[in-house]
């Protein structure tokens, strides 16, 4: 992609400049939306997080293709590229704050009976 020019000089574009009808710039909306809502919504946060939010959204939609077309079969030759793009969203993500969170992995009865067949929990 070059560089649009004004009156000869380079001119920076921004994703405010993009049509954003693209899968990808689709993509990347709805996990930054995500990323907002987990955060607290949009009048919550800094700019420095919108930023780190645009930057782990583009990286997570451009993760995902590189997901999608290997799993359809396709050979994945810039597995670096991908490696690194992984690598730099969980950076990116843990400044955000990603963290770890421990969740009760003991069995609920109830639950487990609830979701259980009506014949089967006849038997029992």
């Amino acid at each position: 992609m070059t560089a649009p020019t004004v009156k000869g000089r380079t001119r920076f574009i921004t994703l405010a400049d993009l049509d954003g009808r693209s899968r990808a710039a689709r993509n990347a909306r709805d996990i930054a939306a995500a990323m907002t809502a987990d955060l607290g919504g949009e009048q919550n946060l800094t700019e420095a997080q919108r930023q780190l939010i645009r930057r782990a959204a583009t990286l997570g939609s451009l993760i995902e293709d590189f997901e999608a077309r290997f799993l359809a079969g396709a050979q994945l030759d810039d597995l670096p590229k991908y490696l690194s793009a992984i690598t730099t969203q969980r950076h990116v993500l843990s400044l955000l704050g990603l963290e770890r969170r421990a969740r009760d992995a003991r069995p609920d009865i109830q639950k487990f009976l609830a979701a259980m067949p009506d014949k089967a929990r006849s038997a029992t």
